[in-house]
């Protein structure tokens, strides 16, 4: 499928996409799916953009590979969500997206800037064997909340459950003092 614009459709029920190639750009922005969604093995060559998309339902990505720029800020997921195996070679942005269920990055891969600035986990947390760029600042959870910290979450390599002044929990990098990564 070359370029796709579906911005501000309502898919009703299950909407499948599994297997799905997007050659060009893909414009998923104030989406809302009220069913559940699947992505399971999609492609994506193209850049990426799931912006103020609402999953009313559960939803899966697993792996679903990003070649481009994928855009999720603002996304809102009420129900599960899986990442799991999703490969992301080009940056990838979660800022401000909310996860209401559990939600589960097991195994992806991330090889360039990955963001998650200001995302709120209502409930469980899972980045199992999910690696990220090494550079220091490509990774990033400034101000990202954890609404329940003493869930057993699996937070990336070199990451750690930390409490802010107003008592809420963030994730914070192991042995750092600045509290907004």
């Amino acid at each position: 499928m070359a370029e796709a614009s579906f911005g501000g459709a309502t898919f009703s029920g299950l909407a499948t996409f599994n297997g799905a190639a997007f050659t060009g750009d893909a414009r998923f922005n104030e989406v809302v799916f009220t069913g559940g969604a699947t992505f399971n093995g999609a492609v994506f060559t193209g850049d990426t953009q799931f912006d103020e998309a609402v999953f009313t339902g559960n939803a899966q990505f697993n792996g679903a590979a990003f070649t481009g720029q994928a855009w999720f800020e603002v996304a809102r997921f009420g129900g599960n969500v899986e990442f799991m195996r999703a490969a992301f070679t080009g940056d990838a942005q979660f800022s401000f997206a909310s996860f209401t269920g559990y939600a589960a990055f097991d195994g992806a891969a991330f090889t360039r800037n990955a963001e998650f600035d200001q995302a709120r986990f209502g409930y469980l947390a899972t980045f199992k064997g999910t690696t990220f760029h090494p550079g220091e600042s490509s990774t990033s959870f400034r101000e990202s909340r954890i609404l329940w910290p003493d869930l057993e979450h699996v937070l990336p390599t070199g990451w750690h459950i930390g409490q802010v002044g107003d008592g809420e929990h963030t994730i914070v990098r192991v042995n750092s003092n600045d509290r907004s990564q």
